[in-house]
């Protein structure tokens, strides 16, 4: 696990969104490290997903700020931010091989083609897949071919953050399986900065340097997976981890039955 040395590499201070009446995120604060690999989880509605876009740009912060290295990047348009979105959907271009996928980002901004193109075959190389896939096209790819694809293009123009959103989940459970240990490891050799968001404990657990609970809009407890496991700091997280960090305590007022959080 990453920790912090001094100032924090990202700080999320006191942030809200609010979208009219309704509070997405509120008033919610995280400091991350450098390398760290951070996966937020919680049930649909908890504004995980709301939190992410807010990191990247996608949508503006109501209050608070987010900074980057001790500079606030919370009022940077999206595509100025050291940040990269993996999308659940990929957002793959189909009528483009898989080289002019990768080479995208490049291109926005201007790279010279050769080398955009030296780029992506370093890349593809990184995600192991063959060179000769550099002008295959989308539509020839598996979906774990596809996954790595869109992993490349996120790292094309060396982001300092890579935020996943639920990038695994319509994937089959053997194929889950195998893209976990290679995002772990892809994480381990980049040393790049991850935060991941998933709707599944069981792949917060196996990836994650910390892993952050949210709940209506809130974080209810930000820890090590060991940690939430054997000390969840309330009710609702050990709910979340499963029942066996439920134990009763015998009946309660009105013969109701009275529960204990806590870990075995």
């Amino acid at each position: 696990m990453r920790t912090m040395v001094g100032q924090p590499f990202l700080r999320i201070e006191n942030v809200t969104k609010r979208f009219g009446r309704f509070t997405a995120v509120d008033r919610i604060s995280l400091d991350i490290a450098e390398g760290e690999f951070l996966t937020i989880v919680g049930p649909s509605g908890s504004g995980k997903s709301t939190l992410i876009r807010l990191l990247v740009g996608i949508d503006e912060v109501t209050e608070g700020t987010i900074s980057l290295s001790g500079a606030r990047i919370d009022e940077m348009p999206a595509d100025k931010r050291p940040t990269c979105m993996v999308f659940q959907s990929l957002a793959l271009f189909p009528h483009m091989t898989v080289g002019q996928n990768i080479e995208f980002p490049l291109k926005v901004r201007k790279l010279a083609p050769e080398a955009r193109r030296a780029r992506a075959l370093e890349l593809l190389a990184l995600l192991r897949l063959p060179a000769d896939y550099y002008g295959k096209r989308i539509s020839q790819c598996s979906g774990g071919e596809r996954q790595r694809v869109a992993l490349a293009r996120a790292l094309a123009f060396d982001p300092q953050i890579i935020v996943f959103d639920e990038p695994l989940s319509a994937l089959d459970y053997r194929l889950r399986k195998t893209l976990e240990k290679e995002l772990k490891d892809l994480h381990a050799r980049t040393g790049k900065t991850f935060i991941y968001i998933t709707h599944s404990l069981e792949e917060a657990m196996v990836m994650s340097d910390r892993i952050a609970i949210m709940r209506t809009g809130r974080f209810e407890q930000i820890a090590t997976a060991e940690e939430i496991y054997s000390r969840p700091v309330s009710r609702f997280v050990a709910s979340f981890m499963g029942e066996v960090n439920l134990f009763g305590l015998g009946a309660g007022e009105g013969g109701a039955p009275r529960w204990q959080d806590g870990g075995i």
